[in-house]
This record gives structure tokens, C-alpha cells and sequence, in this order.
């Protein structure tokens, strides 16, 4: 018995490799004869050009898309400080795209004083609202409902810290927009700007109160479109 089952192996072991020595030579064969065949180089040929064609229908498809669809952004109209306590920033929403954006929804646009510059990685944290009313911009348009007016009193101190041309600490406005466009794609715009200490001129309001203007200027980081 012992001297059989090694006999046994070989003869299996044998019959296995001459089956597998025949499968690979009737994959060359009919690899040789489908290479000489010509219907065949035409079907690989026809399958290539289905395949780029698919793929130039995509980028052309994703290319009008770009194209298309609504740019949700906000932009700053005017900021100024009142009193030396009160600072305010004013800004509208606005659709720099070909088409409307709908369902629009903003996170923050609240001012709050932070270390400059801001720490890497800062997460800010803000409640999500929607527009009360209209929650569609048109393209090239901006919306009243989109309008966002801050009015945020401090005390002189954290005024004086906040606007000197060293300043450690610096008022920061920030948020993210959400919107939809007419593919039904979900976009996320992230704001974020300080004020710029280096912008601030002494002028007068409406009423003849003196004011200073400023400007602010975008953060190294929360300020993308998507």
C-alpha cells in the first residue's frame, strides 16, 4: 500500500500537468488564429472607440456642468465701527453662476474676536438656519433674504486690541453656505475673513456720526468653494 499511494500521486500529478500543457496549447492556437483574423482586431478596435467615446461624453457632460450650474459666494458691502464699541459687517449673498441655486441655507456669519493669526485646523463652531422666505438666488442676482447685517457690541479695550496694527487678536467672520443646483448637486461654500487692521479710515454715517470704515481680508484656511 505504502509503495502505490506515492505511484498514485505521480500518475495524478502527471495527468494534471498534460491537461494544463493542452489548455495552453489550445489558448495559443486559437490566440493565433483569432490574431490573423481581421473581425477581430475590428471588435477589439470597436470596443476602444465605445469606451473613449463613453469617456468623452462625461468630460463634455462634467465640463456643462461646470459651466452651468450656480457659484453661491458671499460678498462683503460694507463694515465700519461705531462708538468704538460697536462693529458691524454687512454682506449679501450672491449667485456668480449661469443658473439659480435653490434650497440655500447659511451657517453663521457671526463675529467673534480670536487669536491672529488663526490657529490651523480652527473649527468654528455655528448653528445652521435657512432662509426665512426665498431660498433661491438667480444667476448674477443676489436676494434681500440673503442680506446678513451684524451688529456686535464690544468693549473699547477688545476695539483698541483688535484694530492696532500688531494685534495678537483680530475679529474673524465666518460660515458656510449650502446650496442646490439644477442637477440636484449639493455645494458647500466656506467664509472666512478677518479685519483688516492696516484699512481703517476715519469717516461719518448717514446722520453725520463718526464712524471708521475698514475692510476685511480672506483667511489662509474656511475660505473654499466646492
Amino acid at each position: 500500500m505504502e509503495s502505490e499511494t506515492p505511484k498514485a500521486n505521480q500518475e495524478h500529478n502527471k495527468s494534471s500537468e498534460n491537461k494544463c500543457s493542452q489548455s495552453c496549447d489550445t489558448f495559443k492556437d486559437t490566440f493565433k488564429k483569432w490574431r490573423r483574423d481581421p473581425n477581430g482586431w475590428i471588435a477589439i478596435c470597436t470596443i476602444c472607440l465605445v469606451l473613449i467615446g463613453f469617456r468623452a461624453f462625461r468630460i463634455s457632460e462634467d465640463t456643462e456642468k461646470r459651466q452651468l450650474r450656480a457659484y453661491v459666494a458671499p460678498t462683503m458691502q460694507s463694515s465700519w465701527i461705531k462708538h468704538d464699541t460697536i462693529l458691524s459687517a454687512e454682506y449679501t449673498i450672491e449667485n456668480f453662476g449661469q443658473t439659480p441655486a435653490k434650497n440655500c441655507k447659511i451657517r453663521g456669519g457671526k463675529i467673534e474676536i480670536l487669536p491672529f493669526p488663526l490657529p490651523k485646523g480652527h473649527e468654528f463652531q455655528i448653528p445652521l438656519t435657512q432662509f426665512e422666505q426665498k431660498s433661491r438666488i438667480d444667476p448674477k442676482g443676489t436676494t434681500s433674504l440673503a442680506k446678513v447685517v451684524r451688529n456686535q457690541v464690544f468693549t473699547k479695550s477688545e476695539i483698541a486690541e483688535i484694530t492696532a496694527p500688531d494685534t495678537h487678536r483680530c475679529a474673524y467672520v465666518f460660515g458656510v453656505l449650502t446650496y442646490e443646483d439644477i442637477f440636484g448637486d449639493v455645494h458647500f461654500t466656506n467664509f472666512c475673513s478677518f479685519l483688516n487692521p492696516y484699512s481703517i479710515t476715519p469717516n461719518k454715517d448717514a446722520t453725520g456720526q463718526p464712524i471708521k470704515n475698514f475692510t476685511w481680508a480672506d483667511c489662509d484656511q474656511h475660505t473654499d468653494f466646492n
